[in-house]
């Protein structure tokens, strides 16, 4: 696969003075990541909250309970000035233009499927599950049998239009402000072995804040995973939302079939063609992220660019 996207200086084009915000907008030293929901926003929030709060950080990892963790981030790594309530609304008039800007994504098809594992399924979870919930309050399908699988769940907001209804599963390029004309760098987390230094390097984020100290959230000492495997998560994860580890990219094969995979294509052939992610039969193998061969390009001062070239591998 041919390199495909560079991180630069993205200007801010002209725009209302404010917007609906639909993603996890974290401001870093140095710039600004928006995680859309099912994309690791809860990793990115840990990530930067320690590279904002360096001198918090010990009493954070320190902390025992989960919703003390929680409350910690409080989401500290979110921007104020733009987070609010559930943290997808804003006024993105107050973004520095100045600073880089990057977006985020997902493979739609493992996206959707870790949105069904999580909020449709969830059976990890003595609670009626979030779907269920939401779904009781929406009158055009309360009233219809829940859907038992991936292909039901997907016909059910395909022809009810509940697509753009929850975060969680609503398309990408219609999420961080996209609509209204904000520009993004973007990257696909499938590649984050090739971008993750050189991404953290040009946000100002220190290499030991990436490469050590994580054990008590996701069993392992780098932020980075050493293989494969669903976003940031780890399998042996001691602490930190054990539910969100559902592993979507390796269980493919055993959720889809061809009518959710045409469902899918369907409700995310945006996404696709945005952020250059080829279309599935749901019949062939899917590996994402598989041969991915990427040039990213890192802004090194307020106009020159360096290139990182994944087979070189230059530390930063």
């Amino acid at each position: 696969m041919t390199a495909w996207i560079a991180l630069a200086l993205a200007g801010v084009a002209e725009t209302a003075t404010s917007c609906v915000l639909r993603g996890h907008l974290l401001a870093a030293p140095s710039g600004y990541i928006c995680v859309p929901e099912k994309n690791g926003n809860v990793a990115w929030s840990l990530l930067l909250l320690r590279a904002n709060n360096p001198t918090a950080w010990p009493s954070i990892v320190a902390s025992e309970r989960e919703q003390q963790l929680n409350a910690s981030m409080g989401r500290v790594g979110y921007l104020p000035a733009i987070s609010a309530g559930n943290h997808q609304i804003g006024d993105i008039s107050m973004l520095d233009s100045t600073k880089r800007r990057i977006l985020l994504v997902r493979d739609p098809y493992v996206r959707v499927l870790s949105a069904y594992l999580d909020k449709v399924v969830n059976r990890s979870s003595t609670e009626l599950p979030y779907y269920a919930r939401k779904r009781a309050k929406w009158s055009v399908v309360r009233n219809s049998p829940y859907p038992r699988t991936l292909s039901e769940f997907l016909r059910e907001i395909n022809d009810h239009g509940l697509i753009g209804a929850n975060a969680h599963w609503a398309p990408q390029s219609q999420m961080c402000a996209r609509h209204c004309g904000v520009t993004w760098g973007v990257l696909r987390v499938e590649a984050r072995a090739a971008w993750l230094h050189p991404l953290c390097a040009a946000l100002g984020i220190r290499r030991e804040e990436v490469e050590s100290g994580w054990e008590p959230f996701f069993g392992r000492a780098s932020f980075l995973p050493s293989r494969t495997g669903d976003l940031y998560a780890a399998s042996g994860a001691v602490r930190l939302n054990k539910r969100h580890h559902h592993h979507a990219e390796r269980s493919l094969s055993r959720y889809y079939n061809v009518d959710a995979a045409a469902t899918a294509t369907a409700l995310y052939g945006e996404d696709l063609r945005a952020f250059g992610y080829p279309q599935w039969d749901g019949v062939l193998e899917r590996v994402p992220g598989a041969n991915v061969t990427e040039t990213i390009a890192v802004s090194a001062g307020s106009a020159l660019l360096q290139e990182y070239d994944v087979s070189r591998r230059r530390d930063f």
